[in-house]
């Protein structure tokens, strides 16, 4: 087995606080997570009509597995789709057996194209579905062993 490696920030790091995925279309990416992964709005914020000239541009942040710090950054220029599943952000949330059917069922249903993976014996992961949200981000949903 190799030698775990930690990095200086290692035992102070507490938790993500939190992340954020590029979107050309806020709304349509709020739509998404919210009817999709049963997101919820929590706030918005940075938006003007000065796109990104403190540097920031618009964000919406939902909640989402009890986390209220998952944004959606919105870009004032197209992203262009990623051609592969990690080829952009991608974000795993890890679920129980029962709600790992349910989503297979609410993906069908949804029409949104998926792949479930079986992790390899050595992966803490047993098994993982992975699909793209509305602007082509990697969103991963895993049941751990």
């Amino acid at each position: 087995m190799a030698e775990e490696k930690t990095g200086a920030y290692a035992p102070g790091i507490k938790r993500i606080d939190h992340g954020a995925v590029p979107v050309n279309d806020a709304g349509r990416a709020y739509r998404f997570y919210s009817e999709v992964l049963g997101a919820k709005l929590h706030f918005m914020a940075h938006f003007t009509n000065r796109p990104f000239i403190d540097g920031q541009g618009p964000m919406v942040f939902l909640e989402i597995a009890g986390h209220k710090g998952w944004g959606l950054a919105l870009e004032y220029e197209d992203l262009p789709p990623p051609q592969r599943l990690f080829e952009c952000p991608c974000w795993a949330f890890i679920v129980s057996d029962d709600v790992f059917q349910k989503g297979l069922e609410e993906l069908k249903a949804c029409g949104v194209p998926f792949s479930v993976v079986e992790g390899r014996t050595s992966s803490p992961i047993q098994r993982s579905v992975f699909f793209h949200d509305t602007e082509g981000n990697s969103v991963e949903l895993c049941v751990r062993r």
